[in-house]
């Protein structure tokens, strides 16, 4: 790894994201509204990722893994529109737009960082495409994770932590 990489880029990344994920969480009320829009990012991130392999950015191997992925996301997210209701739309869609500023920052950071410093894998002055396809590898790699998990391990914590207070 590299220490001033991620410093410079991993930490603000992590921050940002979880930062915007306790702030959206906290101050949007649960309506399916947000769902919805959270489908909406996910399909962007798709469409972003087809565009990427029409224009031979992506191998096709890769772009099936990354639309599984993707697939994945937005099933859990219908499916937890559907099934819990308005409940955890909120979470989904602060989850969902933390990520994707998250990711934001490290593909832009990769990207900045290349163009002055060689990369741990010993790649140098990436071009800007990187950037892109840093950030679709970041989102769609962890979006189907942090949608499906996220909504049962903040109930349990509630459980525990809020409720036994009660």
């Amino acid at each position: 790894g590299d220490a001033l990489l991620s410093l410079t880029v991993g930490v603000p990344s992590n921050f940002a994201c979880f930062y915007i994920v306790g702030i959206l969480a906290h101050k949007l009320r649960n309506a399916i509204r947000y769902a919805l829009m959270g489908i909406l990012e996910e399909a962007f991130m798709l469409i972003l990722m087809v565009l990427c392999y029409k224009h031979g950015l992506l191998p096709l191997e890769i772009a099936i893994a990354y639309g599984i992925g993707m697939a994945v996301a937005i099933a859990f997210t219908l499916a937890y529109a559907l099934v819990k209701g308005r409940r955890y739309c909120n979470l989904i869609l602060a989850c969902s737009t933390g990520l994707l500023i998250g990711s934001i920052i490290i593909g832009v950071g990769v990207y900045a960082y290349s163009q002055f410093f060689t990369l741990p894998t010993g790649e140098s002055r990436l071009p800007i495409s990187a950037a892109l396809l840093w950030m679709l590898w970041v989102y769609i790699t962890e979006i189907p994770f942090i949608i499906s998990l996220s909504p049962p391990i903040t109930e349990v914590i509630l459980k525990v932590f809020v409720r036994s207070e009660v």
